[in-house]
């Protein structure tokens, strides 16, 4: 997740037109931090990684 990460209440706005994260930063750094491990463990490619890839010709797009 990215400074920019955004975070939805779903059950009241399942529509997801209202961003809490700036009320809940502790639950957008756990969630960061879930996601990162999971990341990590999964082999995950940063988006920029591959689009730096694809630049160099190393990396075909699907």
């Amino acid at each position: 997740m990215s400074p920019g990460s955004r975070l939805y209440d779903v059950e009241c706005d399942p529509a997801e037109l209202s961003d809490v994260a700036a009320r809940h930063p502790e639950t957008v750094r756990e969630l960061a931090r879930a996601w990162a491990e999971w990341a990590a463990r999964c082999g995950v490619v940063p988006r920029e990684r591959i689009l730096e890839l694809e630049r160099w010709g190393l990396a075909a797009p699907d």
